[in-house]
């Protein structure tokens, strides 16, 4: 039997842990590769278990009937695979030759039936962006078989929305957390919803993102930058780049850019960075980018050894200026151009445009205060700009 299992999966085989969460946008391929990887396990439990058949609770905040569940999507792959030899498929449940067997329930509909739900080794929790408090804390001591374990989709909607918080934001003890997006299923080019997709990463970039890339959801007036950038492919060049770099701190990114400027438009065709990089990866990772060895690249003054560090190597690099209301200054410059134009390949730049905005009261509505969050590459566009003269101010850095 040879059920496909997208790699990005696999970890649902080979690994043990309480919760096994996995989050994103749409096109990932999350529920079909769920669903296989849980009829292999119904099969051959012992590539988890020491038992020789195990007992899956599939469950969802609400399900009014049957068709509500994923019993069909179960009984497709069956069909798919012509696995029916080795498969019961009742109106109701899903049993194995072996003696596994698959229940489907709705935990709002009937809490108390869910807490009394016995020998349950996985619990499948779809559609897990709509579950409650409440019902998180009536479904997981249900599973107390001895190394139960809880499998947990779903497309993030609110950062208040207890599933995220349990999971991604603040995870429990014994939680294996994978994002999981479109780009990571290899059959997405050939899906009716490319196209889709493809529109909205052109036309509605916050939209994109939380849509397809699994991002919380943003309050779209909010955006300092909304209306004012697009991702798409260009063959522009300039004989003039300017560069910026970020310095990570923790669990911030370092963060280089690539810019230029042509036809009182702001390019952004190249970008280099990630967390926990040192400092011998620097220089390469600078060398990643075209011509980075041959102009100025500005960088956040606050790590002056850093800089020290790759001017010897030989970049011209220096600490950006520092003064009151820089930020401020540097969002009205970008502002000021007719339009920023993302490469594709800038996925970081472009993701942090998308969600980089203005707190809000308790209302929604945006003050004037910008949060200091997704704003590592645009920090390290804005020192790219240090010198570059725009309605007669000179661009400073924080």
């Amino acid at each position: 039997m040879q059920i496909k299992i997208l790699t990005k999966f696999q970890f649902l085989l080979k690994q043990k842990a309480r919760f096994k969460v996995m989050y994103g946008g749409r096109g990932g391929g999350k529920s079909e590769n769920i669903a296989r990887a849980l009829l292999v396990l119904a099969l051959n439990p012992q590539n988890l278990f020491s038992k020789k058949s195990i007992r899956i609770l599939c469950a969802r905040e609400y399900q009014s009937s049957i068709g509500d569940s994923v019993h069909k999507l179960f009984s497709d792959i069956i069909n798919q695979y012509e696995l029916h030899s080795y498969f019961n498929i009742t109106k109701a449940s899903i049993k194995t030759i072996n003696g596994s067997e698959f229940i489907f329930k709705g935990i709002s509909n009937d809490p108390l039936q869910i807490k009394s739900t016995s020998g349950v080794d996985i619990c499948w929790v779809e559609e897990a962006e709509k579950v409650s408090r409440e019902s998180w804390d009536f479904l997981t001591p249900t599973i107390r078989n001895e190394g139960g374990e809880i499998w947990v989709s779903f497309n993030p909607n609110d950062r208040d929305d207890p599933t995220y918080k349990m999971f991604v934001e603040n995870p429990l003890p014994n939680t294996i957390a994978v994002k999981i997006n479109y780009y990571d299923n290899p059959y997405f080019d050939k899906s009716p919803i490319k196209d889709e997709m493809l529109y909205d990463k052109k036309y509605n970039y916050d939209l994109y993102l939380h849509k397809w890339e699994g991002e919380i959801k943003k309050i779209s007036d909010s955006l300092i930058f909304k209306n004012k950038f697009v991702v798409q492919e260009f063959n522009e060049t300039s004989d003039h780049y300017y560069f910026g770099a970020d310095w990570g701190f923790s669990k911030d990114p370092t963060a280089i850019i690539r810019c230029f400027v042509k036809d009182n438009n702001l390019y952004i065709d190249y970008e280099a960075g990630g967390v926990g990089i040192e400092y011998e990866e620097l220089a390469e990772l600078f060398q990643s980018i075209p011509e980075s060895n041959k102009w100025n690249i500005y960088g956040d003054s606050q790590q002056p050894a850093t800089i020290s560090y790759l001017q010897k190597r030989g970049f011209n690099i220096y600490p950006c200026k520092k003064r009151a209301g820089s930020v401020e200054d540097g969002i009205t410059l970008l502002k000021s151009f007719k339009q920023i134009i993302i490469h594709p390949r800038c996925r970081e730049v472009a993701k942090e445009f998308g969600t980089y905005s203005y707190k809000t009261d308790i209302n929604g509505n945006p003050l004037p205060i910008i949060l200091d969050a997704y704003n590592h590459y645009i920090d390290s566009l804005r020192y790219s700009l240090d010198g570059y003269h725009k309605r007669s101010f000179t661009i400073a850095c924080a």
